[in-house]
């Protein structure tokens, strides 16, 4: 971490190896072999609904429902945000803050005063932060 660099409200957290492998089997995701951000690079708007039908039935393990957040997320971001999908989204982020809060705490941007520097999802997210984050 640089020193100049603010230390998050909240524990870092990554998604893990295992997991990927786990999710890219499950998705039928061919990865290249020098990816650095899986959860950036693979994402697909379109399969929205997919990766949340998978987080609702299908996932129990902590590590695959926190890398498929991420999925889920960057696939959810833009400017023309289906309204039932946020909805859904932001239940489960609720209702399992303690797993995503430094998903969400990454999304939120807290260093970014101007919006216009941050994701489209970004103010939604803040407003998520400030009914959940922890005391």
């Amino acid at each position: 971490m640089d020193e100049n660099q603010a230390k998050p409200p909240v524990p870092w957290r990554f998604i893990t190896e295992e997991a990927i492998q786990r999710l890219n089997a499950r998705l039928n995701i061919r990865e290249d072999q020098y990816s650095q951000d899986w959860e950036f690079e693979v994402s697909e708007s379109n399969r929205l609904p997919e990766y949340l039908d998978i987080y609702e039935n299908e996932l129990t393990d902590e590590d695959d429902k926190f890398a498929l957040m991420w999925l889920i997320i960057q696939a959810v971001d833009g400017p023309d945000m289906d309204e039932a999908m946020w909805s859904r989204v932001r239940e489960h982020l609720k209702a399992d803050f303690s797993l995503h809060q430094w998903t969400v705490c990454y999304w939120c941007n807290l260093d970014e005063e101007d919006l216009e520097h941050c994701f489209d999802i970004t103010p939604r997210l803040r407003e998520l932060w400030h009914e959940c984050r922890p005391a």
